[in-house]
């Protein structure tokens, strides 16, 4: 996408407002989305969140591993986590 050329306008004032124009579109652009940190468990910990959300609910299982887990990991534990790991610990035990 090519931004206006600024020498391209007929007057002083219209050229300072593309000028700005393009400077403020530059600066937008350059700002980085930053996605958040990721967070791995280990086996012994999803097994444990798996059970507990195939048990009480993977609202339930939020609750109780985020007071445990987020405040050590400072993570955002989500219910399409515990959907996964509930998933996974059913997959498993019908083998």
């Amino acid at each position: 996408m090519g931004l206006p050329d600024p020498d391209n306008e007929k007057t002083t004032e219209k050229r300072a407002a593309v000028a700005s124009a393009n400077d403020e579109v530059r600066r937008v652009k350059a700002v980085s989305k930053k996605r958040g940190e990721y967070v791995s468990y280990n086996e012994c910990i999803r097994v444990k969140m798996g059970r507990f959300a195939s048990q009480y609910g993977t609202a339930a299982a939020v609750k109780k591993f985020s007071g445990e887990l987020g405040s050590i990991k400072n993570a955002k534990l989500k219910c399409r986590e515990f959907s996964n790991f509930k998933n996974a610990k059913l997959r498993c035990s019908e083998k």
